[in-house]
């Protein structure tokens, strides 16, 4: 995969008018100056702690513009760092890549691609943020659709079904994602709900990076403001 993801980013250079610049979802999360946003955790724990931190309830205005902007930094970040052109065989051979399909120089088109990634079950979220942080690894996939939502639920990871900023490529890669409670702008994942969620997975993790400690320490000083 690094030398897909060397070419790719080369590519990307190239072509970076017609793609656009920049890092959709950091510049989401830092618009709000009082969050200290953490790269290396996950796009959908980080909404969660962005909402406690701002005090958002389900049903506030702010709450839901900001789900949406948050839905369409998602969009585009997938756009930003797979292209629009559902034509381009080394974004679909990338894709395989990330989600764990072996021997991806070996696959010969984009139907072929699509049609492998058809039989993997994977959260689009997780797949989006293991390219923006440039991290040579591949996501988890499951056995079943019904594995897969319960991810999703159990770590507030939605991407939006449907949404008129996606390019070409992603609507083929939508296509096989069925639709989640998730996917409409106004059905917000509840707030108390989704985040004990998050909490109890964050707290059952072993890994000891800083960017987990800082998750904790986030996740304590919400409870204290409770």
């Amino acid at each position: 995969m690094g030398r897909l993801s060397r070419q790719r980013e080369a590519k990307q250079r190239k072509a970076h008018t017609k793609l656009g610049t920049g890092h959709p979802i950091e510049d989401f999360f830092t618009s709000y100056s009082a969050f200290t946003y953490i790269p290396s955790a996950p796009s959908g724990q980080e909404f969660q702690r962005l909402r406690i931190s701002q005090g958002w309830k389900r049903g506030d205005v702010a709450g839901e513009a900001a789900w949406e902007a948050f839905r369409l930094a998602l969009v585009k970040e997938f756009n930003v760092g797979f292209g629009t052109d559902a034509s381009d065989l080394l974004a679909w051979q990338t894709l395989c890549a990330i989600v764990g399909i072996e021997r991806v120089r070996q696959i010969a088109s984009c139907e072929e691609c699509e049609k492998v990634l058809k039989s993997r079950h994977f959260n689009l979220v997780d797949l989006v943020d293991v390219h923006r942080r440039g991290e040579n690894e591949t996501i988890r996939t499951f056995a079943s659709a019904e594995a897969l939502e319960q991810y999703t639920r159990d770590n507030a990871a939605y991407f939006p079904r449907y949404h008129e900023a996606a390019g070409n490529l992603l609507r083929r890669v939508l296509r096989r994602f069925p639709v989640s409670r998730g996917d409409n702008a106004t059905n917000v994942p509840s707030t108390e709900h989704s985040f004990r969620e998050v909490e109890h997975k964050v707290r059952k993790s072993t890994r000891k990076s800083v960017g987990t400690r800082q998750i904790l320490e986030s996740l304590e000083d919400a409870e204290d403001r409770d």
